[in-house]
């Protein structure tokens, strides 16, 4: 007998976990609200992810992948404009982040650099960000829409 199909996809329950940590619409971190969030029962996120630090951890492994999807899929035309929106999320924090969404951004990197489960994807995710900032800037420089000094 073959397992029932998965009505909600890992990654959808991954990004119910990003707008519940990130946002801090409520505790941090808190399964039940991450359940509620996905529309599914907290039993689903245990199946999954066995624990709250497996959920976490899974989250954690899953920005890095987020990271490197970056401005690619924009269309040429619209790429400057892409690379000064990521720069600006990257480095300022942007897309509307306010003190509490800061704050729980914060709480996360203690546990990134506290257990090194989670200091190994924050450390990759680190290197993507990195990455994609020098792709990002180079392709800009090779466009004429930055001059280095």
């Amino acid at each position: 007998m073959s397992p029932r199909p998965k009505a909600t996809s890992d990654a959808e329950l991954l990004a119910a976990a990003h707008r519940v940590i990130i946002a801090a619409r409520s505790q941090p971190h808190a399964r039940c609200d991450v359940a509620r969030e996905a529309r599914v029962s907290a039993a689903t996120l245990v199946q999954r992810f066995g624990s709250k630090r497996g959920l976490l951890l899974a989250f954690a492994a899953q920005r890095i992948a987020r990271s490197r999807r970056g401005v690619r899929a924009d269309p040429p035309d619209q790429r400057v404009g892409a690379r000064r929106h990521l720069c600006d999320r990257r480095l300022h924090g942007g897309d509307g982040a306010d003190a509490e969404m800061l704050a729980n951004s914060v709480a996360f990197l203690q546990l990134d650099l506290s257990d090194p489960e989670f200091h190994k994807h924050a450390h990759a995710h680190s290197r993507a960000t990195q990455a994609e900032i020098k792709a990002l800037l180079d392709e800009a420089v090779a466009a004429g829409d930055l001059s280095l000094p």
